[in-house]
Parts: C-alpha cells; structure tokens; sequence
C-alpha cells in the first residue's frame, strides 16, 4: 500500500482503509494545509486526516447558516413586504404625504431566481397599480424606502474589498430588490489590451457613476472586478474581459438597494402618470404604520425555496439576509454578528463543539471564518436526526438533477451519481466539500474535505475531491453498526 494508516495523521476503519486512501503526496497538496474526514452516520470513521485543523471553509459555511434556518424558522415561514402611503388625498387626487415601501428582510424581492417568483418589474407594476387604484394622482411628498428591520452594517465586516463591488458580495439590507445587483454591458475591441467601452447598464441606476479601466484580453475567462464602497454612488472597473465581437455582460453590486427600489417606484409611477415630487429617500429608522393605509402586500418565497438557491447557487446574499432573519426571530439585533450566536447555540444545543468555529458572516465569502472538517461533518449528522432532513438533503447539489453540469459529468459512470449531494466551496486559495454519499448497501457517511492555501489550479483539488466520493460511494461496509437510508 502506497499510504499507510498511522495513528499520527491518518485513522482508518480497517474495513476500509484500503478502499479510501487521500493522496497525501499528490503535488497539488504539498505544502497546503488541508483536513479531510467522513464516517458512517451513528458509525465508524472511514477517513481521518488533521479532522479538527481549523481552516477557511469558504461556502461550506452556509451549511450552519441553512441548518439553523430549516431547523429554527422552519420550511414554511416567509416573509412580508408592505406598500403603504400617509397623509390625505384631496379631490384632485394629489396625495399630501408619502408612499412607503416597508421592507420585511425578503432576500428575494423582484428576483428572477426562484420559480413563480415576480421579477423586479412585475412588482414595480403592482406597486404602481395598486398607488393608481387608490385614487392617487399625484404625491406632494417622497417615496420611502423603509429598511429599518435590520440593523448594523449591510455588508459583513471582513468581506473583502475585491469583493464587495460585485454582484456575489452585494450588501444584504431589509429591503433587497433585484438581487442587489445590475448588469453592465461592454462593447469589448476584438484586439487585446484595448479598452472595452461600456455600452450600458440594466437596469439603469440613477446616480451611479462609473469609472472603466476595463482591457480586451486574449484570455477567455472574465477577468473584470468592482471596486466601490456600499452607499457610494462611484465605483470602479478594473481587469479583462474576453476581446470578443459581441457585448460582454459583468455583475455589479448596487450600492445603494434599497435607494434603487425607491427610485425605481417613482419612475415606474412617472410612467402612470403620478408624479412624485420629493423623489427618492431612504428611512433606516422606524416608521410607525398604525396610522397608515396599506396598499399592497407581497410575500417572499419560503424559507425552503430561499434555502435551495443558497445551497445549489451558493448565492451569498440569500444567506446573508437569512442569517439576520435568524437573528430577528429569536428577539436579538437583527444583524450579522446576533445571526451568528444563534448559529452558535444552534450548534451547541446539539451537543457540536464550536470552540474551533469563528464565523463573521452567514455565506463563507470572507476569508477570515475558521472551521473544520469534525465540526462540519457533527452538523451533517445531527441533521440526519432532523424532521426536515430530507428537504436539508435535497438542498444540496444533486448530480443526477443537473444542479451543476460539473458533477453530472465526473460523476456519470458512478452511483455517486445518484446518491451525492454536495455543498461546494472556494475563495481565495480555499476549497472545500461537505456533503453526503451512500455507500453500496445505502448507507448514509457526512463527509468534509477542506484545502487551503495552494497554489495550483482550484480543478486539481477538486479531482482529489471527487476521487473520493467516487471511492464512498463504492464502498462494500463491513464496519459496526450505522445508518442506513432508504
């Protein structure tokens, strides 16, 4: 045997320990620091390496996140975005007041994501139907953007500048709209190291201003990162996109959303005829809406369907804004670090030590959050015990299901194929999966496998990734006593 089981780094089931064997010397290990550990649910062991080395998990974090969401919240639970307006109409139908659009902390509001979910303009015109419908002609004040629910920063504190400008470390406010984020089109030159004009944005953001040092490039890849501050209507463009004859799209954050919801509401009731003429503002302070008159109600998609997106799509902002909710239904400060001690307790009221867990965000963008692989795989197998385990279960990408193409090829002559499910994970230098298999006879192993700072190609590791789920899911088990999953 190429790798022997040692009592140092590597502790096998001995039933087992020929058939999963990481390869330790593979170059694309060396001098990283890496931790790899599966078992049996209620059984053995069958890998052990450096199981409780605390490392950056990257997105294996929004497990904790969506564990807790399904188990606390539960399945069900939505929430609410209200439209209301103060102030009296007069026989003119100009409305002396303001319309108000109170924010419930619906990650999803105007997102295309989730099926059956209205798009940003669909809700714009149900807004602006139900404001016509009232009788409203004309508005003497503003259009509020009321996003007082949470509270603290919008964007995680150790979220990296690099990031926070596009679309993926979007801010997670009270009222989110269109995923927080804008496209930008580019007319790239087909010669490389030329500049690649901006054509345009959709939607439109009013008052953004953008500073492009973007560069054609023979390189295929999108190259291109923004660089602005949350709040601050300036950003700027740097690196390459593809020197391709055709507009080139990037994803930007939008610095303000709530501002955008607002503003977008008032020019979509321009276009009805009912003119706003105090424009856009925001209110991050409470509003008292006994006294005011509801317009119009949209509830968010359910917790599962949010939690779907965050698992399968490794969306950042879904998680963000789910672990404030977390925060908010449990009575605390509604904002990052409160999500995160409910998290905590989440872990510790199953018996899940967090004395090597440190969390500054509810996704696993920042690179500051520490794990390991016992911690994440103890919160794999409590959840196995969970009522709603296989809604958790089928969160998870599912090969079979096409849920990333990815899998559904390495997988395709496996049974991992069917039976994996998997939550993936990457940022800077850091790559993991976390997830589970079913071996030949069904039964269940929680595995998680974590790398950091390497400093090939992020594909070389996930091969020795997907070696080994390979390699559990074709296990014969001859181990003690575990759970076996239909």
């Amino acid at each position: 045997m190429r790798y022997l089981c040692t009592f140092i780094i590597l502790t096998f089931n001995l039933s087992v320990c020929a058939a999963l064997t990481p390869p330790l010397e593979n170059a694309a290990l060396q001098n990283s620091s890496y931790s790899f550990y599966a078992k049996y649910v209620d059984g053995d062991d069958i890998i052990s390496v450096n199981p409780a080395l605390r490392l950056t998990p990257a997105s294996t974090v929004k497990l904790f996140t969506t564990a807790a969401a399904l188990s606390l919240l539960g399945p069900e639970t939505t929430f609410k975005t209200r439209l209301y307006y103060d102030g009296k109409k007069n026989i003119f139908g100009t409305l002396r007041g303001n319309i108000y659009i109170a924010g419930g902390g619906d990650p999803a509001l105007g997102s295309s994501r989730i099926k059956n979910n209205p798009d940003m303009d669909a809700v714009l015109s149900a807004w602006a139907d139900s404001v016509k419908n009232a009788g409203i002609k004309k508005i003497s004040g503003a259009v509020y953007a009321d996003n007082s629910y949470f509270e603290g920063l919008a964007t995680p504190r150790k979220f990296a500048w690099e990031d926070i400008g596009n679309y993926y470390g979007a801010r997670a406010d009270t009222l989110n709209f269109n995923d927080n984020s804008f496209k930008i089109y580019f007319k790239p030159s087909t010669a490389p190291d030329m500049a690649a004009d901006i054509a345009r944005t959709v939607p439109e953001v009013q008052g953004l201003t953008i500073k492009n040092h973007i560069l054609s490039s023979s390189d295929s890849a999108d190259n291109a990162y923004i660089f602005g501050a949350p709040g601050k209507m300036e950003i700027e463009i740097y690196g390459t996109i593809p020197a391709v004859n055709y507009e080139f799209s990037i994803n930007a954050a939008l610095p303000n959303p709530p501002l955008f919801a607002a503003q977008s509401l008032v020019q979509t009731l321009g276009t009805r005829g009912i003119k706003t003429e105090e424009g856009a503002k925001v209110s991050d302070v409470n509003i008292d809406y006994s006294g005011k008159t509801r317009l119009y109600e949209i509830t968010s998609p359910s917790v599962l369907e949010i939690i779907n997106v965050i698992n399968k799509k490794s969306f950042n902002l879904y998680a963000e804004v789910m672990l404030k909710q977390l925060a908010a239904a449990f009575g605390r400060r509604a904002d990052t670090e409160s999500g995160v001690d409910v998290i905590m307790k989440f872990l510790e009221a199953h018996y899940i030590d967090t004395n090597d867990t440190v969390l500054y965000d509810g996704s696993g963008l920042s690179r500051s959050n520490i794990t390991n692989a016992k911690t994440i795989v103890s919160l794999l197998e409590i959840m196995t015990k969970e009522k709603n385990f296989d809604l958790f279960y089928n969160s998870l990408l599912i090969p079979e299901d096409g849920d990333r193409k990815y899998f559904a090829r390495v997988f395709a002559r496996s049974s991992a194929l069917k039976t994996a499910r998997i939550k993936t994970g990457t940022n800077a230098n850091a790559r993991a999966y976390a997830g589970y298999a079913k071996d030949k006879q069904g039964r269940m192993i929680a595995f998680c496998f974590i790398v950091n700072n390497y400093t090939v190609a992020t594909p070389a590791i996930s091969a020795i990734f997907d070696k080994l789920v390979i390699q559990m899911s074709n296990l014969e088990y001859a181990g003690t006593a575990s759970k076996k999953f239909k």
